[in-house]
């Protein structure tokens, strides 16, 4: 795999017009969710303990709450240009309740100097693409948590089950994020090394059929260079993960809690490491950002994510090139958080 030339649901050119076609990731959801079904069927035949009924709920639940943790985060990840500009607390709390664009609005900008990249949350929520993991994660736990307690269920039989279900169907999603091209992959390698790395869009480096579409084709093209593929580095190891604790099931060695806490602390492990070369902004800088000399003058580059346009063939060029880690990310901190927790679930003893 040395090239992904359609990135983002296979879009179409033809003439001045861009059509998008095959939902690429909207198909990997749901084989993920399919194949996470499939498993807990096999696991209710095999286990006594485990009711289809309640196995079927898990999955509803983690399919309707794992889907809207995952778009509320999407508010998260674009806070910078939601909550931004020099307006009071007040005004933007305002703009944020009460304007579907925001800050954007132009009723806002009559009385208020706003960023050309400023958003409304409920155009986030509603507009853009994306899903954020960690929030979908989150937020499915809770409710099956939640679940557990109001049902008064024994959770430890089903956390094992569980553990391999996410791993298994985070792992089928990562590749859907692969083949649709939507960001999460690295910055540019020095050496091309398939299938660890992979170009997107065409390898010639074009990737607008005409520059005047920036703003309304894919920005997630990579102008030819070669990138980090960490969507297939983390879906390697989460699938992994998942077929070594099946074989940990059947032995039956360990409880639900410590698989579980295995499935967090290997994501965790996976996430930190990843991020150092992923194309996020630092939640906590600790080097200079990263930047480019054009035209002579040394020039910071901006993550597209803040850019309210389209981004032209030689900005993402620069983008990709230079672009290098400069602190630790919000990925990297959830990871910490996550990884502190899955050791707390791998040493907590049921009945203790």
């Amino acid at each position: 795999m040395r090239e992904i030339p359609f990135p983002a649901d296979l879009f179409l050119v033809l003439g001045d017009q861009v059509f998008y076609g095959l939902p690429v990731f909207t198909l990997f959801y749901a084989l993920a969710f399919l194949a996470a079904g499939r498993w807990l069927q096999i696991a209710a035949r095999r286990d006594p303990r485990l009711s289809v009924s309640v196995l079927r709920d898990i999955l509803l639940l983690s399919l309707v709450f794992g889907y809207l943790g995952a778009r509320l985060f999407m508010i998260v990840e674009l806070w910078d240009r939601i909550w931004t500009g020099p307006a009071s607390a007040f005004d933007k709390l305002y703009a944020l309740f009460c304007y579907y664009q925001g800050q954007a609005d132009p009723r806002f900008g009559l009385d208020h100097s706003v960023p050309d990249s400023a958003i409304g949350a409920y155009a986030v929520l509603a507009e853009y693409e994306g899903l954020v993991f960690y929030g979908g994660v989150l937020l499915a736990l809770i409710a099956i948590q939640v679940y557990f307690w109001v049902r008064k269920i024994q959770t430890d039989s089903y956390l094992a089950v569980i553990a391999i279900a996410g791993a298994l169907a985070y792992g089928i999603g990562r590749l859907g994020c692969m083949f649709s091209g939507d960001g999460c992959f690295g910055h540019a390698c020095a050496v091309h090394w398939p299938p660890l790395s992979v170009i997107y869009g065409p390898a010639s480096g074009q990737c607008l059929h005409d520059p005047a579409l920036a703003g309304e084709q894919p920005i997630f093209c990579t102008g030819g260079l070669a990138v980090w593929n960490t969507p297939l580095i983390e879906a390697g190891a989460s699938l992994a993960t998942a077929a070594w604790l099946y074989r940990v099931w059947f032995s039956g060695r360990w409880n639900g809690w410590q698989m579980i806490g295995i499935v967090m602390i290997q994501n965790a492990v996976v996430r930190f490491l990843i991020e150092f070369v992923r194309l996020n902004d630092a939640l906590w800088p600790i080097l200079p950002p990263p930047g480019a000399f054009v035209d002579g003058s040394w020039t910071e580059l901006v993550h597209p994510n803040r850019l309210a346009r389209g981004i032209s063939d030689p900005e993402r060029r620069l983008f990709y090139q230079y672009w290098h880690w400069y602190g630790f990310t919000a990925g990297q901190i959830f990871a910490f958080l996550l990884g502190a927790a899955g050791m707390l679930c791998y040493r907590y003893k049921p009945g203790e």
